[in-house]
């Protein structure tokens, strides 16, 4: 939030907040770009990198207008304004004043709340240092016959405001011989330790951001005639003027001004924007006439033209006689003049009052959010002296109602929120600290609303403390807020891996579990493509604005490959832009073992590992093709052992299963590569023979079974017989009708005395 500098007596009039009213043929325009022209005190691409975030931030607000920034020196930016070419102007409070007085320009719109070794300010005044053993030098009188170093004489708080002070105690500036050494301040610092001048002018803050830098230089320096003001926390010898200023020319309409004005008014300090350009805000505008005055006094450009004549210059023009005769008719004119003049300057005032006060009440309504001033009184009593008209969208109770006593607005706090509210108020109190504080209100209409308010305080001559605050509804931001706490927690604490990737399909963020799951951290993956985690460097998958979900092969940090269940959602903006893809990944090692489990049960034989019936049907049905497609010679065998229920009956149904997982090794190692062996079931086997070459296969298969198998049990023998079917391409026969056939064999050789094979013809 942005805090609101203090007010002084009579801030409506000097409190220059909203510009003058557009020309009536100027009224309405709405050209759809905003030219700002920006003081460039440091080099152009720098400015804008800082600046730029601001002119975004603004376009946000004005929702028409896009910001075009220009960065310009003094001399650029007057060519620029004189020529029409610049809607707003941000520069120094010295330029400021020159650029008025040369265009008519209006008010400020707001002033610059910079943020200086950590504390935010919005004003700024002169610093006099010396070395400490100059001794000689204790009062701004003794810097007669000094040399002197001032960054420039265009410099508020490095020249202008030390200066003014030196003519307010009648020491002549002539009788100091300045040296300008130009920007930055730095400079002058660097002269005075090194003994180049005697002093130096610099701008408030400096000292302390050398300090805060680790800088020990300061430790060799001395303020002369130092003050101290309440809530500012620099040391400084002059009084205090306003930061730098953003102007409206005359030319650019009310509501584009206000909604400007508004735009910078809200900025908070946490804002991106004001950490780019190293600013805590902008606050309403400070009143710039003391700049002026100051300005005048030393007959600073444009005022050059308008010298102060002292008593001693008018004798040493004129003669005594003149002087005599002269002063009575001098006293009468000037006195008949003045009065005419003040009355006329009353009666304007009295009407640029009202306007003002019309127009800072109407931006005071557009803000979103309650502006107003809050003192807390020596008794604990408090008040709310003014406050804009949007405190009734946020306590529920009207300006009028407060104005004497805030007890209507602690009324409606949230009473778990009340201590903390209250403790943040009493630490502001005593350390002159900016207040700042999210807290619940139950308002009598809306329910329970979620607030965020800030303020400056300064300690009052009767020893109450007032702030300047600004406080705006939150409640859906912290909605917002919480609902985004929730979801990382929920991110954070769930078992499937989320990956977050940004519309060019780099990896903006993980969760823990996609940590844990692939062994890559988050450092480590951010900003890289997830494609390196495809095994065999597979693509991901093509990133659309459709939604996909499918298997991939993903390789660990440790090389590991493990299979992933793979969801990809895309996430569009407001208008239907591609912002994000959310990718969640599950670990489905498992599920492909159980997967594969089921398929191995589906398509093979438990006991031998052999293809089962359902098996070999595909691989007949597919051999059977092949061979009528390419004219191969196809054979299939049935083959049943001899002799296996006597070992089932002798030595049990175990022998029997490693008999039979025995015959099968036995047969897979007589086989070639490309034939097929399955068991239907028992002690009954399927040998498919691809591209048959002849029927010594079948000799080898009845020997190889006959062979004597070693048991646990003891050694056991059994025989094999088979029946061979071949498969005539002419005929359209089926693989189970070949079976058949070969079954039909395989009957005739066990009615043959088994042990042999017979070819079905």
């Amino acid at each position: 939030m942005l805090s609101i500098s203090r007010f002084c007596s009579g801030w409506l009039l000097t409190l220059s907040l909203l510009i003058a009213a557009p020309t009536p043929t100027q009224a309405g325009e709405s050209d759809e770009t905003l030219t700002v022209g920006i003081f460039a005190y440091r080099p152009a691409d720098q400015m804008a990198s800082m600046w730029e975030p601001t002119a975004r931030h603004v376009e946000s607000v004005l929702k028409n207008r896009r910001v075009e920034l220009r960065i310009l020196n003094q001399q650029e930016m007057a060519a620029a304004i004189g020529q029409g070419e610049l809607d707003v102007a941000f520069t120094n409070p010295t330029h400021y004043i020159r650029l008025r007085a040369a265009n008519r320009l209006s008010g400020a719109v707001a002033t610059q709340v910079t943020i200086e070794n950590g504390v935010a300010v919005s004003e700024l005044g002169g610093v006099v240092i010396r070395r400490k053993d100059r001794a000689d030098i204790n009062t701004l009188t003794d810097l007669r016959g000094k040399r002197v170093g001032i960054p420039g004489r265009e410099y508020l708080g490095g020249y202008v405001a030390q200066a003014a002070l030196l003519k307010e105690r009648g020491i002549p500036l002539s009788a100091i011989d300045f040296v300008a050494l130009g920007n930055p301040h730095d400079k002058v610092i660097e002269a005075v330790i090194h003994g180049q001048v005697d002093a130096g002018f610099v701008r408030t803050g400096i000292l302390e951001a050398l300090r805060s830098q680790g800088s020990r230089v300061t430790d060799q320096l001395e303020v002369v005639e130092p003050q101290s003001f309440a809530g500012f926390p620099f040391a400084t010898t002059t009084p205090l003027y306003p930061e730098w200023a953003v102007v409206a020319m005359p030319h650019l309409d009310d509501n584009t001004a206000r909604r400007l004005a508004a735009a910078l008014l809200t900025m908070e300090h946490t804002d991106p924007a004001a950490r780019a350009a190293g600013i805590y805000g902008f606050t309403i505008p400070e009143n710039y006439r003391p700049v002026e005055e100051a300005m005048v006094a030393l007959r600073a450009p444009p005022f050059e033209m308008a010298p102060e004549v002292s008593t001693g210059e008018f004798v040493e023009q004129h003669q005594l006689i003149f002087l005599a005769v002269s002063s009575a008719l001098l006293v009468l004119v000037s006195g008949g003049i003045v009065f005419v003049t003040l009355n006329r300057r009353l009666s304007a005032s009295k009407a640029q009052t009202e306007e003002l006060n019309q127009q800072f009440q109407s931006l005071s309504d557009s803000v979103p959010g309650v502006i107003y001033q809050y003192t807390l009184r020596p008794d604990g009593t408090s008040h709310f002296p003014w406050s804009s008209g949007k405190m009734k969208d946020i306590y529920g109770c009207t300006p009028e109602e407060v104005q004497n006593d805030a007890t209507a607005v602690f009324a409606v706090i949230h009473p778990d929120d009340m201590p903390h509210v209250r403790q943040t108020i009493t630490e502001s109190a005593n350390r002159l600290s900016v207040w700042h504080s999210t807290y619940r209100v139950n308002h009598p209409v809306h329910g329970v609303l979620w607030m965020e308010g800030s303020a400056s305080p300064s300690r009052q001559n009767d020893g109450s403390i007032t702030w300047h605050g600004f406080i705006r509804d939150i409640t859906d931001i912290q909605q917002a807020r919480e609902s985004l706490k929730l979801a990382a927690e929920v991110l954070a604490a769930t078992t499937d891996g989320v990956v977050i990737l940004d519309r060019e399909a780099r990896v903006e963020s993980v969760n823990p579990a996609f940590e844990r799951l692939t062994g890559f951290s988050n450092a480590s993956l951010l900003g890289s493509s997830l494609d390196t985690l495809s095994a065999a460097g597979a693509a991901l998958v093509p990133l659309t604005d459709q939604p996909w979900r499918g298997d991939r092969r993903w390789q660990t940090a440790s090389g590991k490959v493990i299979p992933v269940l793979v969801s990809i959602s895309p996430v569009v903006n407001e208008a239907g832009g591609l912002v994000h893809h959310v990718v969640i990944a599950n670990d489905i090692t498992a599920l492909k073992a159980r997967q594969d489990e089921l398929d191995r049960m589906a398509n093979y034989d438990l006991l031998t590992g052999l293809p089962n019936r359902r098996m070999l049907t595909d691989r007949l049905e597919q051999a059977v093709a092949h061979a009528r497609r390419t004219g191969e010679k196809l054979a299939i065998a049935m083959l049943d052992l001899d002799g296996f229920k006597p070992v089932n009956d002798r030595y049990g149904h175990e022998a029997g299963d490693l008999l039979l997982a025995e015959v099968a090794r036995r047969l897979l190692a007589a086989m070639r590569t490309e034939d097929t062996v399955a068991r239907l079931g028992g002690d009954e086997f399927t040998l498919v023979f691809r591209n048959a070459q002849g029927q010594a296969a079948f000799e080898r298969i009845l020997d190889t079974v006959h062979q004597p198998v070693q048991l646990p049990y003891g050694k056991v023998q059994v025989s094999a017989s088979m029946g061979v079917s071949y498969l005539n391409t002419k005929d359209p026969l089926t693989g189970e009708q070949l079976m058949r056939q070969a079954d039909l064999a395989l009957y005739q050789s066990k009615q043959a005395g088994r042990n042999r094979y017979t070819v079905f013809q």
